[in-house]
């Protein structure tokens, strides 16, 4: 293969590792602590040591990590900052719609358009969302909430529902709906609404927006 096509398909191999190694919180880890020690992070979590890594050799082929003296130890490489702000693309691009990006030719012919032939991980979809909703969403969405008011508001497609449980903190007297198609979505929204304790503030509703019955729940929001 010639260097264009190479690198084509050593970009797909890259982006399994940085899903792999997001999902893992290895970029957490080194985030934190500067480096990681493979030995380590494998007895901590239960881990294979070998496809350990094998992940963070593909990361040191992209300059994303960087090998030591001591071949446990990994440190930051000059692409690593980058990487960890946009982490959150990796996983939702490999774990969220991995098998829709696998099925594209039959996706693509008609006979199989029936039902529900799209297949998301909506748990992922959600997470990766979260991810990088904090640095690409939140700054804009916050500044526009600033200068409204408001004591009711619904995240259509909420996800995690991260945006909802952040006003209800900010906000003890504010109230939201969150609404999500995906079942998988709606359990993390759930879970970190009752671990974030605004569950009397929040209520998630699994439907599709653009099939919405009215509900009396609705009728006072105001955003």
């Amino acid at each position: 293969m010639n260097n264009s096509t190479n690198n084509i398909f050593n970009s797909a191999i890259i982006a399994y590792a940085v899903s792999a190694a997001c999902e893992l919180k290895f970029l957490d880890e080194i985030q934190e602590n500067g480096n990681i020690i493979i030995t380590d992070i494998c007895d901590n979590q239960n881990l294979h040591k070998p496809s350990v890594i094998s992940i963070f050799d593909a990361l040191c082929c992209f300059d994303i990590c960087i090998t030591t003296e001591n071949p446990s130890i990994f440190n930051k490489g000059s692409l690593y900052s980058e990487i960890y702000r946009n982490k959150g693309f990796f996983l939702w691009l490999v774990r969220g719609y991995g098998k829709v990006m696998q099925d594209l030719a039959s996706i693509a012919k008609n006979e199989n358009r029936k039902g529900n032939f799209i297949q998301r991980n909506g748990k992922y979809i959600a997470i990766a969302s979260k991810e990088q909703g904090y640095r690409m969403v939140d700054p804009y969405f916050d500044s526009i909430l600033n200068e409204s008011s408001f004591s009711k508001v619904v995240d259509l497609g909420c996800g995690s529902a991260e945006r909802l449980i952040n006003l209800a903190k900010k906000f003890p007297s504010v109230h939201g709906i969150g609404i999500d198609i995906n079942s998988d979505a709606v359990k993390v929204a759930q879970k970190a609404i009752k671990f974030a304790e605004v569950e009397s503030q929040i209520k998630v509703i699994q439907a599709d927006m653009r099939k919405l019955e009215p509900q009396s729940e609705f009728l006072d929001v105001d955003t």
